[in-house]
């Protein structure tokens, strides 16, 4: 059986190449003889007797052999449009030219390559191609049509071996010399080449589609296929021959009519049961070999039936797949894994079903398999829940006559691989942890050799000063000068003692802060005045520039002074002699935004997310220029944070100086009106509680959970004039709204059920003669930015963060109602 599939195979193949042979054959016929009109070659006109190909003639040859060459250039669509057009091009010149034999008229189409002379032979008109040739031109050219198409491939072999048979006859009166077939000038007139070439093109047209239509037959596997292919070839080329022959011998006088006959016609049939006896014989082994394929198939499936049933009562996933067509068996392991039933599997191909992925390219995975006949390796699986699954797989290719299988057993390893990468990535933690304990542990002796020469520097100044002082004779000046040193080192070094001792309490969170309403102007004043003498004698020129809406703000003041402080001596430390610092205080929506902004040596870009570090400093060697533990950013940045705000540094490069900005909350009581004077102003807060602000007529609706702080607020905000109700949820608030209708609102954020962001929301949800615009402050512990933003956001006017200052909240609520205090006051008399 697979020896006929190879014969057909074989015979596909040889007919493919004819086709392009024949598609060559008609070309070069056809340049041939019109290099025999240009250059007026009377060989190439006529290869053989009196009959010229006419230029037309060969011009069809040529474009039929064309369309036949690209008719196979699927993968090449310039190729197929070239086709399509020489192909309708040689039929619409047949159709045309017969068209003038059919009704005799004259359409100048016969000369326009070349010229004849009149009275050539078995011509009806000087260079006009005959019937014969007109007409396989225009059936060619439509079968070819039909075959690019790909439809009624049947129809255009039909039409192929129609005009192939009318060629066919010519050639046939050329050899046996019957004029009637090929010398007819309106009827059959052609040339022997002419004829030759359409009859090995009409070949060229069937070879091209043997496997489609009627001619498949030619191509089947099965003793019929043999049978065509082998009686074909016999039943035209003996005729012929044994005709030719007998023609041959009855001219040469060996023989008389009769006996030629008699002789032609035992001939033929002494040929024929050769033919048919050899076809037999070829049958017989067909059937042989297909009935020791059926043992094998039968043997085959036998075993592939034992081969189900154990796969079946595995536990491990096993399947088995064909190469060509999917998979054939498919075990409960498998459908417990994958999830798929084996209606489910079967049939589909393993790798699309599994979304398989193969450590190589699917090809190279199947080119290998069938070289080595096995294979083993990991793969990954989809699962039908989308779970990835690795397996560790055994392919093992089995021998079969008629398909390729494909035994696959899997196992599944995947809380395996699971634990393997666990390990992988705790051993990669355990490796980081180490080096970062190592760092660490390099950190803490560079630290406490940083800290130990800071201190012993000072120390040496300091002893070294007093032995003099106790023991030598010195001068008043001399003298003078040592007091000022050992002070001037002693101070050093308290402030390298008060820096340890800060970050002490910031890591154990012991660092509290006096929080009030503050003048940030004064404070950075303060801070100035400290770092003067040491601006000064580096000759670097401090500036200030202060914007009066930013300058109000609560904290402590002596730890914003700190941070102030600590950025100015970083600033002068790396500025050089003759630099330029700068600080600059401006308002950014609710922010204070202080900018600290130097000339000097600026900061590495690969070390300017460290800076603020504890203990970090962009030269830790010992021969680094600047003194220092590398603690006062990073004591500026946890104060800053302390007082709900952020600092950032920033720097082009190194030599290029620095920027630090510190951004601060402002105080919200703070109005938006200029100071007048904004450098030596005090603060609107300590202004509005020295005059003890009146809250006589406005009614104020307090809304807290705790009940203490309901107390307290109702009693002091009464103490300074205010109507006061208090509600101890936000639904009995808008209960209260309706009826009591208060000016002002002052609610805590953070309550049960319904916070102070649900009940300002419900309010603004209100008109306005119910109450939506009425003026809120927010109340919270929480003081961090996003905190003072969200309540802004939310409908909010005033933000005031616990533990409360009563007197900055009535000046808050004073501020906050604005103009229409007066006509709050006199409507509550006339309400009165």
């Amino acid at each position: 059986m697979a020896d006929l599939l190879a014969d057909s195979a074989t015979f596909i193949s040889r007919s493919k190449t004819f086709s392009r042979a024949s598609a060559i054959f008609g070309i070069v016929v056809g340049l041939s003889v019109l290099a025999g009109w240009l250059f007026d070659i009377a060989r190439l006109k006529s290869i053989y007797g009196l009959i010229t190909m006419k230029p037309n003639a060969a011009l069809g040859l040529i474009l039929i052999g064309v369309a036949l060459l690209a008719v196979k250039a699927s993968d090449q669509n310039s190729y197929r449009i070239l086709g399509q057009v020489c192909a309708a091009s040689a039929a619409l010149m047949g159709v045309l030219i017969l068209s003038q034999h059919v009704f005799g008229w004259n359409l100048g189409i016969d000369q326009l390559l070349f010229s004849e002379a009149p009275g050539a032979l078995a011509t009806t008109s000087p260079g006009r191609v005959g019937i014969t040739a007109s007409s396989c031109f225009m059936l060619y050219g439509a079968s070819l049509l039909l075959l690019y198409q790909r439809r009624a491939i049947s129809l255009a072999q039909i039409l192929s071996m129609v005009a192939g048979f009318w060629a066919l006859l010519a050639v046939i009166g050329y050899t046996y010399q019957a004029e009637e077939l090929f010398g007819i000038a309106r009827y059959t007139g052609i040339a022997l080449p002419t004829a030759v070439a359409l009859f090995v093109l009409c070949l060229g047209i069937l070879s091209a589609c043997v496997d489609e239509g009627i001619l498949s037959i030619f191509c089947d596997g099965s003793a019929a296929g043999v049978m065509a292919r082998r009686l074909a070839v016999v039943g035209i080329i003996v005729p012929l021959v044994l005709g030719l022959l007998c023609l041959i011998g009855q001219r040469a006088g060996h023989f008389d009519l009769g006996f030629g006959t008699a002789l032609l016609v035992s001939t033929i049939i002494l040929t024929f049961l050769l033919a048919i006896w050899r076809v037999a014989i070829k049958l017989k082994q067909v059937e042989q070999e297909r009935a020791r394929s059926e043992v094998v198939a039968a043997r085959g499936a036998e075993r592939l039936t034992r081969l189900a049933a154990l796969i079946d009562l595995s536990y491990e996933p096993i399947f088995v797949w064909d190469l060509d067509k999917g998979i054939i068996e498919w075990n409960k392991g498998c459908e417990q894994l994958y999830g798929y039933k084996g209606s489910e599997a079967k049939g589909r191909r393993s790798h699309e079903l599994l979304k398989t992925k193969f450590p190589t390219s699917l090809e190279t995975f199947q080119m290998n398999l069938e070289r080595d006949g096995h294979w083993s390796g990991e793969l990954r699986h989809i699962t039908r829940d989308g779970r990835e699954v690795v397996v560790e797989s055994r392919h093992q290719l089995l021998e079969s006559s008629f398909q390729k299988l494909v035994l696959e057993t899997n196992r599944n390893i995947t809380e395996r691989k699971q634990a393997e990468q666990e390990r992988e990535r705790s051993l990669l933690r355990e490796h980081a942890l180490r080096v970062e304990a190592e760092r660490a542990a390099r950190s803490k002796d560079e630290f406490l050799a940083t800290v130990s020469h800071e201190l012993r520097t000072p120390l040496n100044a300091i002893l070294g000063w007093a032995t003099m002082l106790r023991k030598s004779r010195i001068d008043e000046a001399m003298a003078t000068h040592g007091l000022e040193v050992i002070e001037r080192n002693a101070r050093a070094q308290a402030e390298l003692v008060e820096d340890l001792l800060d970050v002490s309490r910031i890591i154990s969170g012991n660092l509290r802060l006096d929080v009030k309403p503050i003048a940030l102007t004064s404070v950075i004043k303060a801070a100035m005045d400290s770092v003067q003498p040491a601006a000064d004698a580096k000759e670097i020129q401090l500036q200030i520039i202060i914007d009066p809406t930013a300058d109000n703000i609560r904290g402590d003041a002596a730890r914003l002074q700190q941070v102030v402080w600590n950025l100015l001596s970083n600033s002068i430390k790396f500025t050089p002699k003759g630099g330029h610092v700068s600080v600059k205080v401006e308002r950014n929506d609710c922010m204070a935004e202080l900018t600290v902004t130097d000339t000097g040596a600026g900061i590495p870009r690969e070390f300017l997310p460290f800076v603020f570090d504890r203990f970090k400093q962009a030269d830790g060697s010992i021969t680094r220029k600047h003194a220092g533990l590398g603690l006062g950013l990073a004591i500026a940045r946890h104060l800053t944070e302390l007082h709900g705000g952020t600092i950032e540094a920033h720097s082009e490069g190194e030599g290029l100086g620095a920027a630090f900005k510190a951004s601060l909350p402002l105080r919200i009581a703070a109005t938006e009106t200029a100071l007048t004077d904004s450098v030596n102003s005090v603060s609107l807060a300590d202004a509005s509680l020295a005059e003890s602000p009146n809250l006589r007529g406005i009614r104020i609706l307090v809304v807290d959970d705790d009940g203490d702080t309901r107390e307290m607020l109702r009693t002091i905000l009464q103490e300074f004039g205010a109507d006061v109700t208090t509600a101890s949820s936000a639904r009995v608030a808008m209960d209260l709204l309706p009826t009591w209708k208060p000016n002002v609102l002052v609610s805590d954020i953070g309550m049960p059920e319904e916070d102070g962001y649900v009940l300002i929301k419900k309010v603004r949800g209100l008109s306005s003669e119910e109450g939506g615009d009425l003026p809120a402050i927010a109340l919270t512990g929480y003081v961090g930015v996003e905190e003072r933003m969200r309540a802004l956001e939310a409908g909010y006017q005033m933000f005031v963060p616990k533990p409360l200052d009563v007197g900055e909240l009535a000046i808050t609520i004073v501020s906050l109602v604005g103009p229409s205090v007066e006509k709050i006051r006199v409507g509550s008399r006339h309400s009165k």
